[in-house]
């Protein structure tokens, strides 16, 4: 073999080798180049084989089939109305009869809170039309109604305003007045009753301040004509005699294509409730026990009835001052759980409302600690009331259990009022956020143990001035407006000296847009700062561009 060929061959045997020697030892896939994985799929017929890589690559967002980028879960939970006060709010829109269709010109449009406070308000123009600018703060949601001469007024659903939502558009097409009318009777004898009182009104908080009324002839009838500062819808007609127990008819609505209601009454001269006492447990009647009627209605919350059982368990109360409509009966004893009646059963023909057996059940006694929401510490001090649910009147105290709470955080209540099931537990503890919450107690056990967790307050103090001379704004309200739907705002008040003083959850200032008000006028200072670490204060004053002060005998 000659030096040439010597030489080509040892060539040929170090190639073979190396080729041989990177297919043993290199483990990367055919997708992946220069040592960086590839994490798009391929598009060839067969499925490529892949290794784990030995570093974790930086995450890759998910994307659909048309390769748009898709919302992490993290992004969808954490994405919220990106509220600010601050700015204009641009709405539109026409004012429309329904049945014809023409424009109706000096429509009154309102723009108000969802509790239904006026914000601002405009009237339509000769064309139905209507431009509504209000760029002195804004909430987060907003409500509209509407009402024009011989129409009857109408309310626009709830719309969130976020800095994207500055501009929208609301019609509305509105029906004319209405007229109710009807015959109050004796229920005994269907003989007319004069002089009965009657009056239409409508619970929703855009007009619970409107009422319309009338009152009955020597034949029982009675009209009411040309309502319209009520809607055609979700109305309550309750009518209330000397002589005989009130009785409510509840969210009435005009029949489609009519513009008459037709609601009689039938009412007893009293209602009498009537029942038996007895232990769930022995099946023994109990004395003593307390039998609690009241109504929810705004109307009668004071006008409640309450008697005791007698020896053998019975009760019988009469009821002339609350209707029986969706009535309210708690009945409790000491040692015992409480019952509480939801659905009490119509009347018979001789006005008596019979219970039957009312067991109940061995009493509940309900423990557990009251924690700071941010430390985790026990919170020292102050009350926690557990309420009925559909108790009327809960702000008096009436139908509920309460204690304090002790300095280690602890607290134990021997339920007498709150029934198992879903009750209503309100904590006010010392230098926190009141809280509001259900909690479910189980039927038929000794104790329960419930973790209720409290936000520590942040006071915010401070001034309303005039930006002019400085003088202070006496009544001016200072708002403060959350994005957060399920909180309504907050309102505070300043005094003579245009100091206020109002409380919200510590360590979320932020999250709050500031709105002074101050008669017509309301002017918006943006989100709040939030405070320093375990701060109890912040003080921020608001300056308000309004006119100096009259001096007195200008």
């Amino acid at each position: 073999m000659n030096a040439k060929v010597f030489v080509f061959f040892l060539i040929l045997v170090a190639v073979v080798v190396g080729v041989a020697f990177v297919t043993l030892f290199d483990d990367r896939t055919p997708e992946q180049v220069d040592g960086v994985p590839d994490t798009e799929q391929t598009t060839t017929s067969e499925t490529p084989v892949r290794r784990p890589p030995t570093t974790v690559p930086d995450r890759v967002e998910p994307r659909g089939p048309g390769g748009e980028a898709r919302p992490t879960r993290e992004t969808a939970e954490t994405a919220k109305v990106d509220f600010d006060p601050t700015g204009s709010l641009v709405i539109t829109g026409k004012v429309t009869d329904l049945r014809t269709g023409e424009p109706i010109a000096e429509a009154e449009v309102v723009m108000v809170y969802p509790d239904g406070e006026e914000i601002d308000s405009t009237d339509s123009g000769a064309d139905g039309t209507y431009r509504l600018v209000v760029d002195e703060g804004i909430p987060s949601k907003v409500r509209f109604r509407c009402w024009a001469d011989e129409y009857a007024i109408s309310a626009g659903e709830e719309m969130a305003v976020s800095r994207s939502v500055r501009e929208m558009s609301v019609d509305f097409a509105l029906r004319p007045w209405y007229r109710i009318e009807g015959q109050v009777v004796s229920a005994l004898d269907g003989t007319p009753i004069e002089g009965v009182d009657v009056e239409v009104r409508s619970l929703s908080p855009l007009f619970e301040d409107e009422w319309d009324d009338a009152e009955t002839n020597e034949a029982g009838f009675y009209v009411i004509e040309d309502i319209e500062d009520l809607p055609r819808e979700g109305i309550d007609v309750w009518v209330e005699s000397v002589d005989h127990a009130p009785m409510v008819k509840r969210n009435l609505t005009l029949p489609e294509g009519s513009d008459v209601l037709r609601v009689d009454f039938r009412l007893w001269e009293t209602l009498t409730l009537r029942g038996v006492v007895v232990s769930a447990a022995t099946r023994e009647p109990i004395e003593d026990a307390e039998i609690a009627a009241a109504s929810p209605d705004p109307e009668f919350l004071d006008d409640g009835e309450e008697e005791l059982s007698d020896e053998d368990g019975s009760f019988e109360m009469e009821l002339d001052s609350i209707p029986f409509e969706q009535i309210f009966v708690l009945v409790s004893a000491e040692e015992h759980g409480a019952v509480r009646i939801a659905n009490v059963p119509p009347p018979d023909r001789n006005g008596v409302i019979d219970l039957g057996t009312i067991a109940l059940p061995p009493g509940t006694v309900l423990t557990g600690y009251v924690v700071d929401a941010k430390t985790g510490a026990p919170v020292r001090g102050g009350d926690i009331t557990i309420y009925a649910v559909g108790a009327p009147d809960g702000d008096a105290g009436d139908y509920a259990d309460s204690e304090l709470i002790e300095s280690d955080g602890r607290f134990e209540i021997e339920l007498e009022y709150a029934p198992p099931g879903t009750c209503e537990v309100v904590v006010e503890a010392d230098d926190h956020f009141p809280l509001t919450t259900t909690i479910d107690i189980p039927a038929g056990i000794a104790r329960h143990e419930i973790r209720l967790q409290v936000e520590p307050v942040v006071r915010l103090r401070g001034v309303v001035r005039r930006k002019v001379d400085g003088t202070p704004v006496a009544g001016a309200r200072v708002r403060l407006l959350t994005s957060d739907e399920s909180e309504d705002s907050l309102v505070g008040r300043a005094a003579a000296d245009g100091t206020f003083v109002l409380d919200l959850p510590a360590g979320e200032a932020s999250r709050f847009g500031v709105v002074v008000e101050y008669i017509d006028r309301r002017f918006p200072f943006g989100k709040l700062p939030d405070p320093r670490p375990g701060a109890i204060d912040l003080f921020q004053d608001f300056e308000v561009d309004l006119p100096p002060m009259r001096k007195p005998g200008r």
